[in-house]
């Protein structure tokens, strides 16, 4: 007798007697006769070369499984910025927008309207709402962080990486007639920085068109793009000092190269090679003329203790060889 106490414990049985056999035959087991091995075993499927040939075009370990040549992606962060430095940079940008909003908006009316404040009042409210927003713009922006696009030769193993990112980009390679270095003409950064608004830009540059800025006590930024000579002819405001100051707004940059505890990104030590092959603004060759910041740019002389004497082979003129002799 067929109850459901005994079709529950029986179905998975009863539907494979079902599909595989007649139902004439169908035969059902007694609940004693159950064991875990019987329903464990798996009826034949009788179409098993359509199920069979479904399941390898889909999972087949030959065709999921199969590794890629290249150990790094294309696009492979290179630095990241601190997350506090990131997240106080936003909240200062956040900040000069509020105060400049509340003071021109609401607070500078409202003095203006009362005819009780003092008139010198007015212009003090509107230059302490504005200032910290000109601070802001003027600080210029702030990269949080670099992405390399890397060529296929790069993205093979960590030794080739660091072949690529010691190539410097910019300088001229040797026997090319001045041309850049055919290794790696056209590297390009995809750079990610905050202006003076609490959001994130972002923008491609080539890496032969940066150079370093030499520090500076009046300048925050220490990373400029260079336009290329094809574009500042489009450019109506360049050549003008509001071109000037607006080229120094736009295509200057501050990066935290100071050093952190622990690199960030996704290949530690890439940036600093990087870095290190930028040259300085005026600068021909690369910029690993000295360690600790690269050559140093045309026209900055250093004081200095002592006086060297000049080389030899140097003949001094005659006057001066006079001069000396009676002295």
């Amino acid at each position: 007798m067929i109850t459901p106490t005994l079709l529950r414990h029986n179905a998975p049985s009863i539907a494979r007697q079902t599909l595989l056999r007649s139902p004439s035959r169908l035969t059902l087991a007694n609940r004693a006769s159950i064991t875990r091995q019987c329903l464990l075993n798996k009826t034949p499927s009788t179409f098993p070369s359509l199920t069979s040939r479904r399941w390898e075009t889909t999972t087949t370990p030959a065709k999921q499984g199969k590794k890629s040549p290249n150990l790094y992606p294309e696009l492979i962060n290179i630095y990241l910025a601190p997350t506090t430095q990131t997240v106080l940079a936003g909240i200062l940008r956040l900040s000069t927008l509020i105060v400049l909003g509340l003071g021109t908006f609401i607070y500078v009316p409202a003095i203006y309207l009362d005819a009780n404040a003092p008139t010198w009042l007015c212009p003090l409210a509107v230059l302490g709402s504005s200032l910290p927003f000109l601070a802001a713009i003027a600080s210029g922006p702030m990269i949080t962080s670099v992405r390399a696009r890397l060529p296929p030769s790069a993205r093979k193993s960590k030794s080739e990486l660091q072949r690529w990112a010691t190539t410097n980009p910019t300088s001229p390679s040797p026997g090319s007639g001045g041309s850049l270095n055919p290794r790696n003409p056209s590297a390009t950064l995809r750079i990610q920085f905050i202006r003076f608004a609490p959001w994130f830009i972002t923008r491609d540059i080539r890496l032969a068109d940066l150079r370093r800025l030499p520090p500076s006590r009046l300048r925050l930024a220490n990373l400029e793009h260079q336009i290329p000579a094809e574009e500042k002819d489009r450019l109506a405001y360049w050549g003008s000092t509001l071109g000037t100051w607006l080229d120094r707004y736009f295509h200057r940059y501050w990066v935290n190269v100071a050093g952190t505890r622990r690199d960030r990104s996704s290949v530690p030590g890439v940036w600093g090679e990087v870095w290190e092959g930028i040259p300085f603004v005026g600068g021909d060759g690369g910029g690993r003329g000295r360690s600790g910041g690269g050559m140093v740019p045309a026209g900055d002389v250093r004081k200095s203790g002592r006086v060297s004497a000049p080389p030899a082979g140097v003949v001094r003129p005659a006057g001066e060889r006079t001069r000396r002799g009676g002295v």
